[in-house]
């Protein structure tokens, strides 16, 4: 029988709580079984580590027990959202803490999971490497499990000019990584640019502005948007980019069944971007124009 494969979590229903896998019912079994005999599991596990390995089964019991607590609630949580880089600017601060996810199951690829939280494989870039999905590649070809999905991959078709149902499915879908390119299309530039003929202070000013404009799930605190503020009230074009990008964040906002609404707005957004006279922000919506999703 093959199962579905997902690494989607959800809070349990249950009165008591707790954390269980997406698609598993609040049924007899877990609430007559893991609920009422939570420490079970445990108990089996260590006697099934001494009665195969003996006393050294103690030690891999105490690796098993440390794991969850430390890796996935220390590392991943902790670091996992403190250092690293982002593939996506997802509205948290996740990050991915390397690119290959080797130790804890792929998930040293965090901001890669918040993006796509059902998706099976967390490596996104040809240069990633997930050791899970290698895993569930595995079950796979053995009949044991199913894919059930898997992040979503979009392309620009150069030349496309008209934006349909297709194309706003497109960019709401790949929202997180359109917000990144955003950022390294238009609003990067723009900064670079402003930074050539100025003063020292203004540049520092600048480069601090750079993360708070770029940067989705950071904390805003009173400094920093008096950073933002000082830097937009400074120069017009940034300004105008800023608006935009808030707008663009617009599009895919409301209802996912409210699709004749998104692709009218994600039309008007366009419309205004190439009407602005920012170049970077006209090529941007070129980009968005020809987005379509393509087969994974």
């Amino acid at each position: 029988m093959r199962a579905p494969v997902t690494r989607d979590y959800a809070l349990s229903s249950h009165p008591k709580g707790g954390l269980y896998v997406l698609y598993a019912p609040d049924d007899y079994l877990e609430r007559e079984l893991y609920s009422k005999h939570s420490l079970l599991g445990i108990l089996l596990m260590a006697l099934i580590d001494i009665a195969l390995f003996g006393l050294p089964g103690l030690a891999i019991f105490v690796v098993q027990m440390v794991w969850i607590p430390f890796w996935a609630a220390g590392v991943i949580n902790g670091l996992g959202h403190y250092f690293g880089y982002r593939n996506f600017e997802t509205p948290d601060a996740s990050t991915n803490l390397l690119p290959w996810g080797i130790l804890i199951g792929g998930e040293e690829l965090h901001n890669n999971h918040h993006a796509y939280m059902a998706s099976a494989r967390l490596s996104n870039k040809w240069w990633e490497f997930d050791i899970g999905w290698a895993y569930v590649r595995l079950l796979a070809m053995c009949r044991l499990a199913k894919v059930r999905r898997l992040a979503p991959r979009a392309v620009s078709q150069i030349g496309k000019g008209l934006i349909d149902r297709e194309t706003a499915r497109a960019v709401v879908s790949q929202r997180f990584l359109i917000l990144k390119r955003y950022g390294q299309m238009v609003v990067r530039p723009t900064l670079r640019q402003l930074g050539r003929n100025t003063d020292r202070a203004r540049r520092r000013l600048l480069r601090r502005a750079r993360r708070l404009i770029t940067r989705e799930g950071l904390p805003r605190d009173q400094r920093s948007a008096a950073a933002i503020d000082r830097v937009l009230l400074q120069d017009e074009t940034l300004a105008t980019i800023y608006r935009f990008k808030q707008q663009l964040k617009e599009v895919w906002a409301g209802s996912s069944k409210d699709g004749a609404s998104r692709v009218e707005r994600l039309r008007a957004w366009c419309a205004a971007s190439e009407q602005s006279g920012i170049e970077a922000l006209e090529e941007f919506a070129a980009y968005l124009r020809g987005y379509r999703l393509v087969q994974t």
